[in-house]
């Protein structure tokens, strides 16, 4: 017997030539039978696949006139020829008519990519470390083992040997794959932190979140009438075309594939996602929340709006529907469905807001199923409120949100799609909703897919919403300018200023620019300068004019006194009764937690008359483990909780600003406390400035909410897709400037390095790059320099030259020094430079301290 002209030999498995085509290849061709449209690669246009029978695709375009025949075989030979020749284009096909067709259905594969450059469609490759080493169970065991501290993954090899250490590395390795460690066997406290929580909730996430666990879950979703064994002959087959060994150099061996695939399949069943059957199981009523609106709407629709069944159902039971999927944190996100207000809407919704980023669909961004107009279609979509945002506001943050994410890394049942090709109607609710969209996903009513792959999509949308909510931690549009009730950035810090200068203090408008961002980019700043300089005043003005003051508590002063030792007199200590008494930092920090919306400031008056690695040692590295996670800035603890009681971390809307003069009675700082610093000095005095007396400027406080200071990055991996030249620019500065300086051991590293790349990130509106990078020279470079030998000075010399372009002349005079430093690139380092050669050469030592 022959079908299709190959000779049948069972139910699914085939020979053509001699060799035996496989089921995976009958797998495939079964896949794509059941796809009812695809979008041509180049172009995007829809073709309507409106049958399929033993011998053709009945394919339709919106253009032709009647449907178009496509032999199933030569889907059938350009299958073949993909898989054997790993990419294909439309050179390469046999059959050139509709040959767009063909290529447009092959990248339906999940397996598949598609280069737009070469016009190739290619086969997505794993290795096998993407694949499970090790059995479910002991790499859950021990996954337990590392959290109970029994072993430490990044020093196995010295505290296991033998079949015991072979074990426990091929279970690390699988820790790697789903994310628990990293790649240098590193935990990942967040992740980690949540298996605590959730454990087979935090699998199951995991596994899903891995490229090739949902390719097998989808294959088994979609292999009803499939046996067991069949089915694990597919994911064999599946291993053994798609991945190859550590090296890339061979595909996957057969004995090699069914153990990982036996391991994988362990892994599946071990979190609940199949049963026995390898049958995926899904609980939730997504798929028929989605069909009873599809199905019901328009008839409802012509009905009576006040208490309709189908009205109650989208307002309350779909929401709860939705936040009862175990990945959808109710504490994150609200969620919302409209019929309208009234009146019934043409396009009814149903949105999930994050709570830290909008409480509204009129505002900031979310995710939304749109259902259209003619409830064809329903699409899952990545949108932005736009009744409060400007037109031209709303196509730039459609357009950085399309180009922020890479939809590629994130698996759906569809293509998530970044066109402006989505329908819901004619009406102008619906031309709006399109205009909102920057993602979706577009499910057919009468081809929805499964309540799983339903479930993974939703999952990937929201993946994809933290991610982009992370990356502009929580400011509504990072190149948008910060607003507070329609202030720009710009007119904040004029705000600050003014109120500054109505006080009766002048500071220059750049110098409070400076201040603002170095806040922005460490909570930590230092402020030096001779005594009497107004460096307190200064700080509690700028806390003042935003709205934090003594009054209300969120503007708190702390004396440093000599005698301190250690961090009990800040954070407090627990008593001879064996209570804890708290420190007044430790004070300010709960107060912070409670009211996270609203900066809190504290100022370490004099903080140098103890010495500061002492006393604050403690609190500058748990500043250092600062992670996103859960939507917010997160700290590891201050205190023990067993000492404090309770789990005290740095909230995210605090900031500490410390005093510092130098003279006989202060301690000098270490590199570690000024690498954590931006260090500003206040030495300029204009005691003939009356700015109180002109009342025109501004002496009303504003409150800036808090996400106005938040910093975007905490890691420059995360900034360098969206700011790479920037990033690379800033970086060779210094590369340069380190060379300088390595012969006084004076050079920086990553975190400085880091560091002032995110102020010159956060600066680019605000100053020019020269600028920017002149202040962070000056207040993160050169305070680590002292001089007092020959060597010494050279290096100072020609940080000089660096910073102006121009050999240092000792003897030069007034007019050639001032013209010198008014041509430099980097004036004001240029100018303490200057200062601190000109103090060596008298005295025979100078450093950035001596003022």
């Amino acid at each position: 017997m022959k079908i299709n002209g190959y000779k049948y030999i069972n139910s699914k498995t085939y020979i053509q030539k001699g060799m035996v085509i496989y089921l995976l290849k009958h797998f495939l061709l079964n896949y794509l039978k059941n796809i009812i449209k695809v979008h041509t690669l180049i172009n995007g246009k829809a073709n309507q696949i409106t049958a399929v029978d033993q011998e053709h695709f009945h394919v339709k375009t919106d253009n032709s006139i009647g449907t178009e025949k496509i032999p199933i075989e030569a889907v059938e030979t350009e299958l073949t020829y993909l898989l054997d020749n790993r990419s294909i284009q439309k050179e390469d096909l046999s059959f050139q008519f509709r040959s767009s067709f063909i290529l447009a259905l092959l990248n339906q594969l999940p397996f598949v990519r598609f280069d737009r450059s070469t016009k190739t469609l290619y086969i997505e490759e794993f290795k096998t470390d993407q694949l499970p080493y090790e059995q479910f169970h002991k790499t859950m065991k021990f996954l337990d083992e590392v959290i109970d501290g029994q072993y430490d993954p990044t020093q196995l090899n010295q505290q296991l040997e033998g079949n015991e250490y072979q074990f426990k590395t091929n279970a690390r390795q699988d820790l790697r794959m789903l994310g628990f460690l990293s790649e240098s066997n590193e935990m990942n406290e967040s992740i980690i932190q949540q298996y605590k929580s959730s454990s087979n909730q935090t699998l199951v996430k995991q596994i899903n979140k891995h490229p090739y666990f949902a390719i097998v879950l989808e294959f088994l979703d979609r292999m009803n009438g499939y046996s067991v064994r069949e089915k694990k002959q597919v994911l064999v087959e599946l291993a053994m075309t798609i991945v190859r060994n550590s090296r890339g150099e061979n595909l996957m061996k057969e004995s090699v594939a069914k153990k990982r695939t036996t391991n994988l399949i362990y892994y599946l069943k071990g979190v609940g996602l199949v049963d026995e059957q390898l049958n995926v199981t899904s609980e939730g009523e997504l798929r028929t929340l989605l069909e009873k609106v599809l199905s019901e709407y328009i008839t409802e629709r012509n009905s009576f709006f006040k208490e309709n069944p189908l009205g109650q159902y989208v307002r309350g039971q779909a929401p709860e529907i939705i936040k009862s999927l175990g990945f959808v944190d109710r504490n994150q996100y609200n969620v919302k469905g409209s019929v309208g207000q009234g009146n019934w809407a043409q396009v009814p919704w149903i949105s999930i807001l994050d709570k830290s980023v909008t409480a509204s669909t009129q505002e900031g961004y979310y995710l939304v199923y749109l259902f259209s107009e003619d409830m064809e279609k329903v699409y899952l979509s990545f949108a932005q409120g736009i009744t409060n945002t400007p037109k031209h506001k709303i196509e730039e943050i459609r357009e950085d949100i399309r180009q922020t994410i890479n939809t590629d890394k994130y698996y759906t049942s569809s293509p998530i799609r970044k066109d402006n090709n989505i329908y819901l109607g004619n009406g102008d609710k619906a031309k709006g909703y399109v205009e909102s969209t920057a993602l979706y996903i577009e499910y057919e009513k009468d081809n929805l897919p499964s309540e799983f792959m339903l479930q993974q999509d939703l999952e990937a949308m929201l993946d994809i919403y933290q991610y982009y909510t992370a990356s502009k931690s929580q400011v509504e549009y990072e190149d948008q300018a910060i607003e507070v009730e329609g202030w720009s950035e710009e007119k904040v810090i004029d705000h600050i200023h003014s109120y500054i200068e109505g006080k009766g203090f002048f500071y220059k408008k750049e110098d409070v620019k400076n201040l603002f961002l170095s806040l922005r980019t460490k909570p930590f700043v230092i402020l030096s300068g001779i005594s009497g300089t107004g460096k307190t005043k200064v700080m509690e003005l700028f806390a003042e004019s935003i709205g934090a003051n003594e009054d209300n508590n969120r503007f708190s002063l702390i004396p440093v006194r000599p005698d301190w030792s250690d961090s009990s007199d800040l954070l407090g200590y627990v008593d001879i009764k064996g209570e804890f008494q708290t420190g007044p930092l430790t004070q300010v920090i709960e107060r912070a937690h409670e009211d996270k919306g609203k900066p809190y400031f504290v100022v370490l008056d004099e903080m140098n008359l103890a010495r500061v690695e002492y006393y604050f040692s403690d609190f500058l590295s748990v500043i250092e483990s600062r992670k996103w996670r859960d939507g917010e800035i997160k700290t590891s603890l201050i205190l023990p909780e067993e000492q404090s009681g309770k789990r005290l971390t740095i909230p995210p809307n605090l900031y500490i600003v410390g005093t510092v003069n130098m003279d006989e009675t202060t301690h000098p700082f270490s590199k570690k406390v000024l690498d954590r610093a931006n260090t500003i000095e206040f030495n300029d005095v204009h005691l003939d400035h009356f700015g109180f007396i002109d009342t025109s400027g501004s002496l009303e406080m504003i409150e800036l909410p808090n996400d106005r200071m938040t910093p975007q990055y905490l890691n420059l991996k995360d900034a360098f897709a969206k700011h790479e030249d920037l990033i690379r620019e800033v970086t060779n500065e210094l590369v340069q400037l380190n060379k300088i300086l390595e012969p006084l051991q004076a050079h920086v590293g990553y975190r400085v390095r880091d560091e002032v790349c995110f102020y010159l990130i956060y600066s680019r509106y605000l100053l020019s790059v020269n600028e920017a990078l002149d202040y962070q020279i000056l207040q993160k470079i050169l305070p680590r320099l002292t001089a007092s030998h020959g060597q010494a000075f050279d290096v100072l010399k020609n940080v000089f030259e660096f910073c102006t372009n121009h050999v240092y002349e000792e003897d030069m005079t007034y007019e050639q020094k001032e013209d010198v430093l008014e041509r430099a690139r980097f004036k004001k380092s240029a100018r303490k430079v200057y200062e601190m050669l000109q103090r060596g050469e008298v005295d025979g030592f100078t450093s950035f301290w001596m003022g």
